[in-house]
């Protein structure tokens, strides 16, 4: 959608500027947004993030679902959305798509994300002035660790054939290929899986 031109919005900007929050559900940036955000447009979402900004500064959570899509790519992702003005985010793990689901992945790739994450935390905590930490955590940031850290993955661990299979599904939908956008995880995939 072009936020600012939708007919709802005269309505919402005469409405108490604290009255209004907006919870926006990303986890990508770029090509890799327009893939797991099918029909969506980069370009136009960084332009409805500004709007909001303009009329509501501080009000808007990310909602960001972590999976495998976004796991190998948060300190850029965090980096990003931060320049583009963004402070405040909320992740949760991907309950319903096990392929995807990076507990469900071998130790060695649940290493990596957990890397990737912990670079993402020290970037958010590092641009943020320690006066107001508490005022812009990464809520659910703590389980996720917690879930990386476990000695064993969360139910059996996904087979490479497996996973390709529902790569090959997802692809159908994007002119832009998975192995095209996520390079490294196909690696560690091709590397780490059977």
């Amino acid at each position: 959608y072009d936020l600012e031109n939708l007919p709802c919005i005269s309505d919402l900007l005469s409405r108490p500027k604290h009255n209004v929050k907006w919870n926006v559900s990303a986890e990508n940036i770029q090509q890799q947004f327009e893939y797991v955000r099918q029909n969506s447009n980069w370009g136009q979402f960084k332009n409805n993030i500004a709007f909001l900004l303009k009329h509501w500064p501080d009000t808007i959570s990310l909602n960001m679902v972590y999976s495998v899509f976004s796991a190998f790519d948060l300190p850029e992702t965090i980096q990003t959305f931060r320049s583009l003005g963004i402070k405040k985010f909320n992740f949760q793990p991907l309950y319903h798509n096990q392929s995807m689901n990076v507990y469900r992945m071998p130790e060695p790739i649940r290493q990596q994300a957990l890397l990737c994450l912990t670079q993402a935390v020290e970037f958010h905590q590092n641009s943020t002035h320690p006066n107001d930490q508490a005022l812009y955590p990464l809520q659910g940031i703590d389980q996720l660790k917690l879930q990386l850290q476990s000695n064993s993955c969360s139910g059996d661990t996904i087979s490479k054939q497996d996973f390709w299979n529902k790569i090959t599904w997802y692809d159908q939908w994007s002119s832009t290929k998975f192995q095209d956008l996520w390079p490294h995880v196909s690696k560690l995939v091709d590397q780490h899986l059977v």
